[in-house]
């Protein structure tokens, strides 16, 4: 399986570098495997190396594919609250630091997280506290706000789906000349914290919405392929909605 979902990324990257835009793999991990510490005794302890490990190593083995995994610097830096409480997601700092790690692959320079201001505010439970039917009164969460970032650069909604779904972004004294576009699933959400205020244009679109043909309509010059560690089952569907003709 490992093979197979190399050769399938190496195929992505190669497709595209041939059409002249970069590519990227982001693996964010899974809640549980940030912070596994926590999960309770009467769980099962999640093996190590994890299904996401397993893959990023065989990846940068076998591959000459870019890959950002953020793990490590999580499991580093828990000065900061990467993921919320109550919910299974990772909130703003941690799309900051990715939007960074993006930035520095696609041969930017980004802004380190310790240069700008993160702060935790209350907010409402989340998707875990909403699954299991919590009272708000057991719901002790935040949400990060992350600022003093590129104050100079306005960035305009040129255009998004009423969802949300997908997005065009362009913005005034952006850096960045380029265009990027994110495929994304709801992780990548947390991204618009620091890309759009990068690069002079930035598309995003949720998998279940996206088409092909939204690549020749809006050329990158850097393409973002965002999955999360539990959807890693899905990267074959993914790559074959990229680039259907190959």
């Amino acid at each position: 399986v490992l093979q197979a979902i190399t050769a399938h990324i190496q195929t992505a990257a190669d497709y595209f570098e041939s059409q002249g835009i970069q590519f990227i793999l982001v693996l964010p991990p899974s809640k549980e495997s940030v912070y596994r510490e926590y999960l309770p005794d009467s769980c099962r302890q999640l093996a190590s190396p994890t299904r996401s490990e397993e893959l990023i190593s065989y990846i940068r083995t076998h591959s000459t594919v870019t890959v950002i995994d953020p793990a490590p610097y999580f499991a580093e830096n828990r000065d900061y609250q990467w993921y919320f409480k109550t919910d299974t997601h990772w909130n703003d700092a941690a799309g900051f630091l990715v939007s960074g790690q993006i930035i520095d692959a696609a041969g930017g320079t980004s802004t380190p997280i310790e240069d700008v201001t993160v702060t935790y505010e209350p907010r409402d439970p989340g998707d875990l506290a909403n699954l299991f039917h919590m009272p708000e009164s057991m719901c002790d969460d935040t949400k990060a706000d992350v600022s003093g970032y590129r104050n100079n650069v306005t960035i305009h909604y040129d255009s998004a789906s009423d969802d949300g779904n997908i997005a065009h972004i362009s913005a005034d004294q952006a850096p960045d000349p380029r265009r990027i576009t994110i495929y994304r699933d709801s992780f990548g959400t947390a991204l618009l914290v620091g890309l759009p205020k990068y690069f002079a244009y930035t598309d995003f679109y949720h998998w279940q919405a996206f088409e092909p043909e939204f690549l020749n309509e809006n050329k990158p010059d850097v393409l973002v392929y965002e999955v999360v560690e539990r959807d890693l089952g899905r990267m074959m569907e993914d790559l074959e909605k990229l680039m259907p003709n190959q």
